[in-house]
């Protein structure tokens, strides 16, 4: 990935090659990011760039509002890590006889043991990695809990669910397979909003599409699914540990 200035838009934006058929543009509170096929060319992505100029600015501006709910994470004693319904606290000490950070929790509270020689930089990445870690894995034990109250009122369960990272989808589903996935970023919303997330998944199993015999479906079960749909497209933005490190 790196990073190009698009003089007649006055816009930086990042650029990454994939192997992938088209080309996709991103806008988030980290700035322009755009995906392209190998060898496609700068004049041909900032063609396209152009051509979308109205919805990127228009986008800009809404995340230069949206970032004033977001907050930036240091991972030091005394911050919040969100899960579900609650803020639990992190603890974290520097000891001189590890060589690696670790990670637990127990007692509502994160506890984290990290080198006392690492960095600043060093000490987020390593947390941040860790907490990832953890929501993957107790975040899967919570979702299966919920599965076992929700699959019964729409008549489906899934052969497989997967939590993961996921960078532009809170949910994914393959109705061939019968297969699941759920962004890991989710569980840091309350359980009203992760529970959304799963009827939806869930009601693709029935209908593989957006139709409204799918919406339908959802509101059989969540008839308040369009509020919580609105407070994800609202706070969504805020379900992440986000980072700043110094350049």
């Amino acid at each position: 990935m790196f990073a190009k200035h698009f003089d007649k838009l006055n816009l930086d934006y990042s650029i990454e090659y994939k192997t992938k058929k088209n080309i996709a543009i991103y806008v988030d509170i980290n700035g322009v990011r755009v995906t392209a096929p190998h060898r496609t060319s700068i004049k041909h992505i900032e063609d396209l760039l152009l051509k979308k100029s109205s919805w990127i600015l228009k986008k800009l501006h809404q995340m230069d509002e949206t970032k004033q709910l977001v907050t930036y994470k240091e991972f030091t004693t005394g911050e919040e890590i969100p899960y579900l319904d609650n803020n639990y606290p992190l603890v974290v000490t520097s000891k001189s006889n590890i060589k690696k950070a670790s990670l637990s929790f127990q007692n509502s509270c994160f506890t984290a043991e990290i080198p006392d020689n690492y960095s600043s930089t060093e000490r987020k990445t390593a947390l941040k990695q860790l907490l990832i870690k953890w929501y993957k894995t107790q975040g899967k034990n919570d979702i299966q809990e919920r599965l076992k109250y929700l699959c019964p009122k729409l008549g489906k369960h899934p052969s497989k669910v997967t939590v993961k990272e996921q960078k532009t989808l809170w949910g994914s589903c393959n109705p061939i397979r019968k297969t699941i996935n759920i962004n890991w970023r989710i569980l840091m919303a309350p359980i009203e909003i992760v529970d959304y997330i799963i009827v939806h998944e869930l009601a693709h199993l029935h209908h593989p599409n957006h139709s409204p015999e799918f919406w339908r479906t959802v509101s059989s079960i969540l008839p308040d699914y369009k509020e919580r749909r609105s407070w994800l497209k609202k706070h969504g933005i805020t379900l992440d540990l986000h980072t700043k490190f110094k350049n």
